[in-house]
C-alpha cells in the first residue's frame, strides 16, 4: 500500500511533543485525505 507516504507528508521533518498532538495532526490530514477519493483509490486499489 502507497498510502503511508501521503500520510507522512503532514508530519515529516517535525517533532511533536506528544503523542495527542500527532494524533491531531494526523487526523486532520486524514480528514483532508477523505475528500480525495481518486487518489485514495490510485494509490490503495479500493473502489470507492
Amino acid at each position: 500500500m502507497r498510502l503511508w507516504p501521503v500520510t507522512n507528508q503532514a508530519i515529516a521533518n517535525q517533532s511533536f511533543d506528544s503523542l495527542d498532538e500527532l494524533e491531531s495532526v494526523l487526523f486532520e490530514r486524514c480528514k483532508l485525505l477523505s475528500n480525495e477519493r481518486d487518489l485514495i483509490r490510485g494509490l490503495t486499489y479500493y473502489h470507492w
